[in-house]
């Protein structure tokens, strides 16, 4: 009988470490998973831990390098952290996977003016523009970058067209009046 038992406890312990393993490998899958790696972001991003969820988005991108969804939202947590450098490489990577989201074109053109980098920023929102015309936050940027320019009366020329496309946004009646009155000095 103790025979017997030697025997079982050797195959109990066997089966059990089998399960181990077996739960193992699942968890292995479970993180290379880019779907469940870009939700863990996602979350990670809704919860402010911002370190976790860039670790999961990398993850995702490693895991599957045409993960669009998580290139875009690494590229939006730079931005957010104001990290220009690596948010425009994310976005870049992005607009390559998918070059028709306006969603990534709209953030090239705002991560090019914070790079202080006009004319790829004027090059986008031309893009854009042309696009939709009825684009009013695109437009409104197109005048923000005039105004740094200098030139005035491009900025006008966009500005006008915001408030004929929406008469009531705030932002864009005071960003007219800037630059009307910049234009009648």
């Amino acid at each position: 009988m103790t025979h017997f038992k030697k025997i079982f406890l050797l195959c109990a312990a066997l089966f059990a470490f089998a399960l181990f393993a077996a739960g193992g490998q699942k968890e292995a899958h479970a993180k290379a998973d880019p779907q469940a790696l870009f939700d863990a972001g996602v979350q990670f991003a809704s919860e402010n831990n911002f370190k976790k969820a860039e670790n999961s988005f990398k993850k995702a991108v490693s895991s599957s390098p045409d993960n669009y969804p998580s290139y875009f939202n690494l590229a939006l947590l730079y931005f957010r952290n104001s990290k220009y450098e690596l948010c425009l490489k994310y976005s870049m990577n992005a607009s390559d996977l998918n070059p028709f989201d306006m969603r990534v074109n709209k953030l090239l053109s705002s991560v090019y003016a914070k790079l202080d980098d006009y004319e790829a920023s004027k090059k986008m929102l031309l893009v854009l523009t042309e696009k939709d015309r009825a684009d009013i936050d695109s437009h409104k940027k197109l005048g923000i970058i005039h105004l740094k320019e200098n030139n005035v009366q491009a900025a006008l020329s966009e500005l006008t067209l915001t408030k004929n496309l929406s008469p009531s946004d705030l932002n864009g009646n005071l960003l007219l009046a800037a630059s009307d009155a910049l234009n009648n000095d």
